[in-house]
């Protein structure tokens, strides 16, 4: 079959800091990332950031993990908004017989905000976000998390990062 849009999101375009009217860029830059499918309930998840253009801030209200029909429809917050404390959702994987999502928020520091590296859950009725495991974000070159799975039979689950400070420790 062809493609069909579930989803998008207008964002401000890229040329030298003016729209191609010439006018200076305002409004929210947000970012689309990772995506997970509950084929039982037909629902595709997926992490969202965003960015005042301006000045470079978070917008926490657009900032977390949603749900939207993949037949179609407005998209849901699952997790997140202005009360998570998110800033870069992306990787993430779902665990349906517990009702979970686990996702990474991770972005390199910036004069505007500190390193965030860290390995989240969250409870996909209430929710509400656990930080599972928080990394070293001293070092500007640490440890970024990069991609997770989930093995539900085992309970087990897989996340690969990457170290910049060293290849022999990539996983």
């Amino acid at each position: 079959g062809g493609l069909t849009t579930l989803y998008t999101v207008p964002f401000p375009a890229l040329n030298a800091n003016d729209t191609p009217s010439g006018q200076p860029i305002t409004g929210t830059a947000v970012y689309l990332g990772g995506l997970a499918i509950d084929t039982a309930t037909g629902e595709l998840y997926f992490a969202q950031s965003a960015q005042n253009w301006q000045s470079g801030d978070y917008v926490p209200a657009d900032i977390g993990i949603y749900k939207i029909s993949i037949t179609g429809g407005a998209p849901t917050l699952v997790a997140g908004g202005t009360t998570a404390g998110l800033s870069s959702p992306l990787y993430m994987t779902l665990d349906t017989a517990d009702n979970l999502i686990f996702f990474d928020d991770s972005i390199v520091a910036d004069g505007r905000f500190p390193a965030v590296d860290n390995l989240d859950v969250a409870n996909l009725t209430t929710g509400a976000v656990t930080v599972l495991q928080s990394f070293n974000t001293i070092d500007p070159n640490f440890l970024r998390l990069q991609g997770l799975a989930i093995d539900t039979a085992n309970s087990t689950l897989y996340l690969t990062a990457v170290d910049y400070n060293t290849s022999s420790d990539n996983a």
